[in-house]
């Protein structure tokens, strides 16, 4: 008895990452090979361009404030047509002195600006939420106040709008200055990242989108709910709503990496889980693969089933060192298994000797970031579980 349920464990234990991890993404490759979508194609160049609302929206930014606001006016998009947007979460007297200062220059160039500053400090969504109500662009462009913008980066994304099925389009973030630890593996993955939603673009909507740069109608917005993450959220809500959300690799920001350390990887990772699941319950009709078909099956693996990968591993170590003694197959699952977490366990230890190899490095730090990943989600599933919201945001950018 106790041994076919630990069988059924193992199994159980094994497909998940599989389909995760493997199965979902070759599934989509093959689809992308057989369907006939292709992402909407950017209006010809003369056509008459949407007017933009660019939402900035921050925590006591420093220094990150007037680098954005400098490279705004780097963007290659018509002045007359962008509109400006910042607003601070919370009073924050510097950043409105630099905002206001830099309007001035702004509005010489021909572009409308707003300096937002709430009195009490509500949260980046409420703050979100109040920008977007004082915008007055056709289209709603998003960016974190680190990311630093391709000069034609609007002009990609704008140009998406010209297909009317299109609600929303997501930029691609590349990481600048990978100096941390883990920096390396962080922008690996998000060149992983990268490829996996261009795929998913050519099936007409992404499951996942990235808050350091997209842009969707304001027309299709909603005012975004407390405590979910307010990038995915809006990348549902047009979902929700009928329309497609897509992918434009060529729109790109730089941004330094995601994670500082590994105390920083690990409640990043609760947070955006936490919240993440948030949303999904509030966008729960999109699991029903009735009304939005193979977008709802993609949806429940890229964003449900992982967020299980960490008790699928959990449940493979120990049914695995159950059933090590009764064959040698098991015996070889739990010893990979062991390697695995004995390389990941290196990590600090490499980065402390001067020749250690360069491929065990690299090994190890991936392992190691996997490992992180896999217990913030954890802290972060457990949480959501436990019915706990994350209100409040505490940034720690990197000037």
């Amino acid at each position: 008895m106790i041994r076919t349920a630990a069988e059924i464990v193992f199994w159980i234990a094994v497909a998940i990452p599989l389909l995760v991890v493997v199965g979902n993404p070759l599934c989509i490759y093959v689809a992308t090979l057989l369907q006939r979508h292709r992402p909407s194609p950017e209006a010809a160049v003369g056509q008459p361009l949407p007017s933009l609302s660019l939402i900035v929206v921050a925590y006591r930014p420093g220094p990150l404030l007037k680098a954005k606001l400098a490279n705004v006016l780097q963007l290659n998009y018509p002045a007359p047509l962008v509109e400006v947007v910042y607003a601070s979460d919370g009073e924050d007297a510097a950043a409105m002195a630099e905002c206001r200062a830099w309007a001035e220059q702004a509005r010489a160039a021909g572009m409308a600006v707003q300096c937002l500053e709430t009195a009490v400090r509500g949260g980046k969504i409420a703050a979100i939420n109040e920008a977007v109500a004082r915008a007055h662009g056709d289209v709603l462009v998003f960016s974190d106040v680190d990311a630093r913008l391709e000069a034609g980066a609007l002009q990609h994304l704008a140009r998406r709008f010209a297909d009317p099925a299109l609600g929303g389009v997501g930029g691609r973030r590349v990481v600048a200055g990978a100096h941390t630890r883990t920096g390396a593996v962080q922008a690996m993955y998000w060149r992983l990242d990268a490829w996996l939603k261009t795929q998913e673009s050519r099936l007409g909507a992404v499951t996942s989108n990235d808050g350091k740069l997209y842009a969707m109608r304001r027309a299709v917005f909603v005012p975004i709910p407390d405590a979910v993450t307010d990038d995915l959220y809006n990348c549902l809500t047009v979902l929700r709503r009928g329309f497609r959300f897509e992918y434009e690799p060529a729109a790109v920001a730089a941004a330094p990496t995601p994670s500082r350390d590994d105390a920083h990887e690990i409640t990043r990772r609760r947070r955006i889980v936490c919240r993440g699941l948030h949303g999904l319950w509030r966008s729960r009709e999109l699991f029903n693969p009735v009304a939005f078909g193979w977008l709802s099956v993609r949806l429940f693996i890229n964003k449900l089933l992982r967020r299980m990968l960490p008790v699928a591993l959990m449940g493979l170590l120990c049914s695995s060192l159950l059933l090590s003694f009764s064959s040698g197959m098991y015996l070889a699952v739990l010893l990979l298994q062991m390697c695995c977490y004995g390389v990941a366990v290196l990590h600090p230890l490499l980065h402390t000797v001067a020749k250690a190899p360069r491929r065990l490095v690299k090994l190890s730090s991936t392992a190691w970031y996997v490992c992180l990943g896999m217990y913030g989600t954890w802290l972060g599933t457990l949480d959501f579980v436990r019915g706990k919201r994350v209100a409040m945001w505490m940034p720690m950018k990197a000037p």
